[in-house]
Parts: structure tokens; C-alpha cells; sequence
């Protein structure tokens, strides 16, 4: 494939994907340019001989297609933060003790949202 036949993969696997996984402050625009570095970094992995798809150009937007949305998946997951704590039904979480790091699913809410 030309560089311009593997840019038109990649530009068409953004515009596909990008509008899906906008979210927070990261508009349709942020993900295409984002997805775009995702394609241009999983370039050097593509192997067309495991594909099962005759077309070079098939088979490179179907791996396209999913490595980035999983990695848009992956950045979705470590941007965001969840504002409201877990429902639990312990005593500790009950009364709103002070000891509510005791919990160990309120604990570990805190640790998730303090790792963003």
C-alpha cells in the first residue's frame, strides 16, 4: 500500500470511531487526533498473514478499527472519575462514620478516583 492509501485507512477508522467515544472536555475533534497517534503507533504491529480479509486495505482498517477503540476504551477508563461514592449497605457507610476508609468497596472507590 501507498502512504497515501494507508492515511485514507487511517483517516476513515477515525472519523468511524471518534464521534463514539467523545466524553468529558474531549470533543469529536480531540478523539480523531487522538485516534489518529493510536493508528500511527499500532502501524509497525499490522501483519496482514493473520488476517482471514484478501484486502490489504480491509484488513488493515478492521485492525485499525480494533486497537483503537480499544485503546479509546483504555483512555476513557483512566480519564474519568466517578463522582459519586458506591452505594454500600456496611454500617460504616450507613452513618457516614469517619472510619468509611474501613470500607473496603468505599476504600477502593477512593484509591480508583485518587489514581485519576
Amino acid at each position: 500500500m501507498t502512504e497515501e492509501q494507508v492515511l485514507d485507512v487511517v483517516n476513515r477508522t477515525v472519523a468511524y470511531l471518534a464521534p463514539s467515544f467523545k466524553f468529558g472536555y474531549f470533543d469529536a475533534d480531540d478523539m480523531k487526533q487522538e485516534g489518529f497517534i493510536f493508528c500511527l503507533d499500532a502501524l509497525e504491529s499490522f501483519n496482514f498473514k493473520k488476517s482471514t480479509q484478501e484486502d490489504i486495505g480491509d484488513a488493515l482498517f478492521t485492525f485499525l478499527k480494533t486497537h483503537v477503540r480499544w485503546r479509546f476504551l483504555n483512555m476513557r477508563r483512566k480519564q474519568l472519575s466517578r463522582i459519586e461514592p458506591p452505594i454500600c449497605s456496611c454500617d460504616l457507610c450507613k452513618t457516614d462514620s469517619p472510619n468509611r476508609l474501613d470500607c473496603k468497596k468505599y476504600s477502593s472507590w477512593i484509591k480508583r478516583n485518587m489514581a485519576k
